[in-house]
Parts: structure tokens; sequence; C-alpha cells
């Protein structure tokens, strides 16, 4: 499930930046295990849904403008198909109902 990779990433990124703790983006990058370009990423992402994230130069961290923390939500069910599939099994699938990031604050 490699979506639960990019939610364990914005959290470790949200954990650091509420510290005020970053370092600069080469070291939040190296802290979280992931490119400089996959950091830019993820910070975008999450400015996308709502984070109102800026670099500090003078804390030489990514700090939040507003208190607040950054929430990652996801939901699933599983749904049972009726027919069956070859040799008799029942097929199930997931079913992602949403992914929510929300700037909680």
């Amino acid at each position: 499930m490699k979506f639960l990779y990019y939610f364990d990433r914005i959290r470790a990124i949200d954990h650091f930046i509420q510290k005020r703790s970053t370092g600069t983006p080469k070291e939040l990058a190296k802290r979280v295990s992931i490119s400089e370009r996959a950091l830019y990423e993820t910070l975008s992402l999450m400015k996308d849904y709502g984070a109102d994230i800026n670099y500090n130069s003078f804390l030489r961290s990514y700090c939040y403008e507003n208190e607040g923390e950054f929430e990652v939500k996801f939901g699933f069910k599983i749904v049972e198909n009726s027919e069956k599939t070859g040799g008799g099994k029942t097929f199930f699938f997931m079913n992602l109902q949403g992914i929510m990031l929300t700037r909680m604050g």
C-alpha cells in the first residue's frame, strides 16, 4: 500500500515543522529519507491542501504561519463481489472512499 508511505512522509514532515526543527531543505529531506525533489513535491502538496508553510531563514526551519496541525485521514471498505471467479473463489477488492488532508487550527 504505497499511499500509506506518502501519509507517513507527510506526518514526518509535519512533525519537524511543528517543532520548528526542519533544518535546511537538504537536511529535512535526509531526516525523512527522501530526495530534495520529493521534499519540494510533498511541501507543494501540503500547501495545495491548505498548509501555510514558509521557510524561516533566521530559524533555519520551515514553519507554519498559523497554529494547528496537519491531519491526514483516509478510509476504505472491502466490498464482496457476488460473482464467483474461476475456481469458485469470491473476489474482494478495496475501494478507497476518500483521501483528505486538512490543516487543523
